[in-house]
């Protein structure tokens, strides 16, 4: 019984560290630091001749400096932003301009 509740101890304690890197997303107003295209998904068929209908195709990465010094990246699907543009970023995960 002991060795069962050290290894349930010890899974715990890996998987710990793994929760706590998901970054913190808050809201809140910022400066846009870089805005890069999203490259698409690879094709898990080699040779493929269609390209496939992903999702994640035309989605930016917008990376925001926060008033308090923090960074935040968030995905958009429009090129809206330029370097420098203040924003806002709310709890729903939109980047709304200021």
């Amino acid at each position: 019984m002991f060795m069962r509740l050290a290894a349930l101890a010890c899974c715990t304690l890996l998987c710990i560290p793994a929760l706590a890197a998901e970054p913190e997303r808050r809201p809140g107003y910022g400066v846009v630091e870089s805005v890069a295209p999203l490259p698409p998904a690879e094709s898990a068929s080699a040779g493929a001749s269609v390209p496939s209908s992903d999702s994640r195709t035309g989605l930016y990465l917008v990376r925001v400096r926060m008033s308090d010094g923090s960074v935040q990246i968030r995905e958009v699907k429009k090129r809206r932003f330029t370097v420098g543009d203040r924003v806002l970023l709310t709890n729903a995960g939109d980047v709304v301009p200021d």
